[in-house]
């Protein structure tokens, strides 16, 4: 039956859409994880991000932001050469510090990229 037929009855028609209906939190959860094919969970990666403010510390703040983490990578994009310089020469303490905050071995490396704001 054609579902654009005037002769169409309605309340089957409405019966069967319901039948195909995925409920909003199955759909979602199918989408993240093929969005997310390491397996980690969004949880995962907002937590190592509060983990970099707080092991970055507030001298930082306005000049780098921890963006995603990609495996077991952390991406932070920093406002300037100088701060990627500084940070790059500390990366080791800072991966130390951002396991310790997130109870485990989650990051083995951190990739600095510069990145201008906008304004």
């Amino acid at each position: 039956m054609d579902k654009y037929d005037d002769n169409i009855d309605t309340d089957d028609y409405n019966y069967d859409l319901r039948t195909r209906l995925t409920p909003l939190k199955e759909g979602l959860d199918s989408v993240i994880g093929k969005l997310d094919p390491t397996g980690m969970k969004t949880s995962h990666q907002t937590e190592i991000m509060g983990a970099w403010s707080t092991a970055a510390g507030a001298s930082s703040k306005g000049h780098t932001e921890a963006v995603f983490v990609r495996g077991s990578q952390l991406i932070v994009w920093l406002d300037s050469p100088i701060w990627a310089q500084e940070m790059s020469l500390m990366s080791d303490s800072y991966i130390k510090e951002v396991n310790k905050l997130v109870g485990r071995e989650m990051i083995k490396t951190i990739r600095f990229e510069v990145r201008r704001r906008h304004s």
